[in-house]
């Protein structure tokens, strides 16, 4: 049989790519190849390049799988019916009434789907992770619908077999903290492909555009919305497109409004506060005019990291974290818009 028929990418994204991170996908495949990971995940803002990483793994590493299948978790209302997709490309064709019957339910479709995981050597792809998660609570707090995934994750973590789950997502799952078969791996801004993007734009102002890239967080998808923007309103001139006092947003508002629906209240504060600080900030101590307890700082500030939306500043002393300038410009004008 040919193993080209063992794919299924039919829900991977058509994705057009400049350049490869080098540097990450040594760490994938070497989580894979060597170390026998069971369960990755990478972790990132929507636009920032997960599902790019992804499909740029694929083929260094297909050699090492019998099947590889992309699920867009999107188009599965439940967990079942996700199982059930990914155990008919596993099956044989001939056994597709028994199948139905055999995974109605959801223990039993577990057990199914890991006994095939130790008889291939499969690495499911999901996509979209975050969509199981419920708005409006902590990062990775499960829809109550959707608890069983949590389950399906420590079978796949703790079970023998010899393949791979890759999660996509923008919250971080609780999988297994400190597992050695579980790694996640967190994708920040790209600046190769961002300078290459604005290059094929033909942008001007060269030595302005790291400014550029940096206020908009090195996110491919965000320059590129950026870009648009330059182009229509500056004729492509970034050093004029810089020189507007205020922080231009434009079509990212409706992300960034997506990305905050999700928040809780809790998270909310802690990011309204920080978006009103001048510098990073430290958690070490307990800020003055910070509203709530110092407990509530630290697990807002943990929430948010798992939505890649704090980031940790390398100092010598204390615990300092900060914001990307988008995300603080876009905290203080819907606290202004609330009060």
């Amino acid at each position: 049989t040919n193993p080209e028929n063992n794919y299924d990418l039919s829900e991977a994204p058509d994705l057009y790519w400049l350049c490869d991170r080098h540097t990450e996908l040594t760490t994938l495949k070497q989580w894979i190849r060597q170390n026998y990971t069971r369960i990755i995940t990478i972790l990132g803002l929507t636009g920032i390049g997960k599902s790019v990483l992804a499909l740029q793994l694929i083929p260094q590493i297909k050699d090492k799988f019998d099947y590889i299948i992309w699920r867009n978790i999107d188009n599965y209302p439940t967990l079942e019916s996700l199982q059930t997709s990914i155990i008919n490309c596993l099956s044989p064709p001939n056994s597709s009434s028994q199948k139905t019957a055999d995974f109605s339910l959801a223990k039993t479709t577990n057990n199914q789907l890991i006994n095939y995981l130790r008889k291939y050597r499969c690495l499911l792809i999901f996509d979209n992770l975050q969509e199981i998660f419920a708005s409006g609570e902590l990062a990775g707090t499960y829809l109550s619908d959707n608890e069983n995934y949590g389950k399906l994750f420590k079978q796949i973590a703790t079970s023998s077999h010899q393949s791979c789950l890759l999660l996509l997502s923008q919250e971080e799952p609780k999988i297994e903290l400190g597992n050695r078969y579980c790694h996640t791996l967190k994708i920040h801004g790209f600046l190769e492909a961002c300078k290459m993007l604005l290059q094929e734009r033909n942008l001007t102002d060269e030595d302005r555009w790291l400014e550029l890239i940096n206020l908009y967080g090195g996110n491919p998808l965000w320059l590129n919305i950026i870009g648009d923007a330059v182009e229509d309103l500056c004729d492509g001139n970034v050093a004029k497109f810089l020189s507007c006092k205020s922080l231009y947003l434009g079509d990212l508002e409706a992300i960034l409004e997506r990305i905050f629906q999700r928040l809780s209240e809790l998270e909310k504060q802690v990011i309204f506060w920080m978006a009103n600080q001048e510098t990073a900030v430290d958690i070490s101590i307990t800020p003055a005019d910070f509203p709530l307890s110092h407990s509530d700082l630290w697990k807002g500030i943990q929430s948010l990291k798992r939505r890649c939306l704090v980031e940790k500043v390398m100092e010598t002393e204390g615990l300092f974290f900060t914001i990307q300038p988008v995300v603080k410009f876009f905290g203080k004008m819907l606290l202004a818009s609330e009060q």
